[in-house]
């Protein structure tokens, strides 16, 4: 789905939305907002990578610099120190920064359109004035909320399976 899309669709989507039950609404702005923060970690995990590999190549500029003397005497100490800190070459470090913008920008448009979804899905919510849970769980909340409830199936099968065979 493109910005395109979410724009173009806007209307139908606000009209069919619009009469769904309040607790379908409620839900979908719960997914929303879970898809919005998911997009934005990722955004934020791949602006991080693209700033490691800056600065690996901000060092290995200055180990060069550094090491000037010695790779006349000894490359290869020289080279296998610099690999040791930077683990990349300047062409894989060049192709990685490559790859990296090209993943960032595909994750931004990502997280900019759920972030537009989200917008809408909470305008019908408040046109239905609907309270909406806090959207303040943290990540490790998330976890231990749906292991829960995944044990609690585990379970609830389980005794199920007892039962048929009783």
């Amino acid at each position: 789905m493109s910005m395109i899309d979410v724009q173009k669709g806007k209307d139908i989507f606000l009209n069919s939305i619009k009469d769904m039950p309040d607790k379908v609404i409620q839900d979908a702005v719960l997914v929303a907002q879970a898809e919005c923060k998911h997009a934005h970690l990722i955004t934020i995990a791949s602006a991080w990578g693209l700033e490691k590999i800056e600065r690996c190549a901000t060092l290995q500029k200055k180990i060069v610099k550094h090491n000037s003397k010695k790779y006349a005497n000894s490359m290869v100490e020289a080279s296998f120190f610099e690999a040791l800190l930077v683990k990349r070459t300047r062409m894989q470090l060049e192709d990685d920064a490559d790859f990296t913008i090209a993943a960032y920008i595909e994750d931004f448009t990502v997280f900019t359109i759920a972030d537009i979804k989200l917008d809408h899905l909470e305008d019908i919510a408040d046109a239905h004035k609907l309270n909406l849970p806090m959207d303040d769980a943290t990540p490790e909340h998330c976890v231990n909320s749906c292991l829960q409830s995944i044990i609690a199936e585990s379970v609830t099968r389980t005794k199920l399976v007892w039962c048929m065979a009783d």
